[in-house]
């Protein structure tokens, strides 16, 4: 609402310096024109040039974001529409806020000014607040999951780029090859010493886990009815595939909360489907690491033997 009125500041006064327009500005448009007299009515004391200038720089900011929006949406949904809303592209809308804000206390001075100032304060924090504490755990779910893929992706060429053999991983193996060989970037050491407690470990599980693993059509489901798994930053739980010294990691999720409460986020039980073509034909050891955050309470153990054709 506030950006139509204040494009309407700068576009009336247009219309009746370019095209002649004999319609009287707006009271509630013109109390934010910037303009001087001759462009359009403004209102007197707020016509220094560069307040002025700062308007059409938001303006142009303005544009250039939507711009960069509509390539993104003609461009990006090679990959899957799913890249459109990854937290990457919030820059645009969260920078297209702030430019807006940044119109708005150009264009007004006060006492409107002050309020709006407050106004504004008080909505971005409840704001951040809410985001805290809707995005939070799913950052943090997130942190586990690119760990796990990030582990497949450094020693076996997939996990960032989907399965093995895909263009997309192919792709992604090239791009990440170049990368690490160029020393721009290197893979995180935080999953190493769970990765060589899943390599060395012979326990069984204990009597009150009760994990399966079952053939669908998407994959290998590996899943625990009753499982709460510890939450936390570098907590965890996640299903590991084993052969002659060769380790496949999966993250484990928690069964979402199907009920109204908005304040409970999950349900006893866990998952993961393992797609097929992650691993080669063979025998594996197949088996579960639960994670507190501490090497010393991580719980790794074999739950049996699966032969992938």
């Amino acid at each position: 609402v506030w950006v139509t009125i204040w494009l309407l500041s700068y576009l009336w006064p247009w219309l009746r310096r370019t095209w002649g327009w004999t319609k009287r500005i707006p009271t509630w448009v013109q109390s934010f024109a910037l303009a001087d007299e001759k462009s359009g009515g403004a209102t007197p004391g707020r016509t220094t040039p560069g307040r002025v200038a700062l308007g059409y720089f938001c303006l142009g900011i303005m544009l250039f974001l939507l711009a960069n929006a509509g390539v993104i949406a003609l461009l990006r949904p090679r990959f899957g529409f799913f890249v459109m809303v990854v937290s990457n592209y919030k820059i645009y809308p969260a920078l297209f806020l702030i430019v807006s804000y940044l119109a708005f206390v150009n264009s007004t001075e006060g006492d409107l000014r002050k309020s709006g100032f407050k106004i504004g304060l008080a909505v971005s924090i409840i704001i951040w607040g809410l985001t805290f504490i809707q995005y939070g755990p799913a950052i943090s779910e997130r942190r586990k999951y690119l760990l796990a893929n990030a582990y497949n992706q450094e020693h076996h060429g997939f996990g960032l780029g989907h399965v093995p053999d895909s263009p997309q991983a192919a792709y992604v193996d090239s791009l990440m090859g170049f990368m690490t060989g160029r020393q721009i970037y290197s893979y995180p050491d935080a999953f190493e010493p769970m990765s060589n407690q899943m390599l060395s470990t012979t326990a069984a599980p204990a009597d009150s886990l009760h994990f399966t693993l079952a053939t669908t059509p998407q994959g290998l489901l590996v899943s625990e009815p009753d499982l709460k798994i510890p939450t936390g930053y570098d907590s965890g739980a996640y299903a590991y595939f084993r052969k002659d010294g060769k380790l496949y990691v999966f993250m484990l999720n928690q069964h979402r909360y199907s009920g109204r409460n908005p304040l409970i986020r999950y349900a006893p039980g866990t998952e993961t489907v393992v797609p097929v073509e992650a691993l080669p034909a063979g025998t594996y050891d197949w088996g579960i690491l639960l994670s507190t955050g501490s090497d010393q309470t991580d719980r790794s153990f074999i739950v049996g033997k699966v032969t992938v054709p």
